[in-house]
């Protein structure tokens, strides 16, 4: 034996011969479920209401003729439009100002920190050459010009060449 699934009353509350049924026949579940997505069809009038309006071919929603009296000027939709697209891109400047700002800060920090990290890395490169032997490092000039034009990319941001290097050594000696 299966169970059947409970169904509410129907809401037709004719009564059988009074009135010839109507030619078309509108399922009650599917005026519920209408009335749930558009409740506005309702229009104060119960479902059963609707289910035999729409059955007897009356239209869902009734429009009165305006009253001239009663009409409201229409709204300038390009205006409401402009607002709209003011104060979205309003908001939209304002975050990205103070994103911009943050980041321009952020920046700058970098960059400061880059700075001091080159000056560091150049006083330990003069420092180490400095440590070496004099003699040794004027007599091989272009060894150590050799040896830093491997890493020409880094001497060059470190604002740095044999040249310099070597004038360093002889002037702290």
């Amino acid at each position: 034996m299966s169970k059947q699934r409970w169904q509410p009353p129907s809401m037709n509350q004719e009564a059988k011969g009074a009135t010839p049924s109507p030619k078309v026949k509108v399922d009650e579940q599917v005026v519920r479920k209408m009335l749930k997505v558009n409740p506005g069809l309702r229009a104060g009038r119960t479902t059963g209401q609707v289910k035999r309006d729409l059955e007897s071919g009356q239209p869902l929603v009734k429009r009165d003729a305006p009253k001239t009296a009663d009409v409201t000027p229409p709204t300038d939709t390009g205006a409401q439009l402009r607002d709209t697209l003011r104060f979205f891109l309003s908001g939209k400047a304002d975050a990205f100002a103070r994103t911009r700002e943050d980041i321009d800060a952020r920046r700058k920090a970098l960059d400061e920190e880059l700075a001091a990290s080159r000056a560091a890395l150049r006083e330990q490169v003069l420092s180490f050459v400095k440590l070496l032997d004099r003699g040794t490092v004027e007599a091989n000039e272009a060894a150590v010009a050799a040896a830093f034009a491997e890493q020409s990319a880094l001497m060059r941001e470190l604002g740095l060449d044999a040249k310099i290097i070597t004038n360093s050594v002889r002037k702290t000696r």
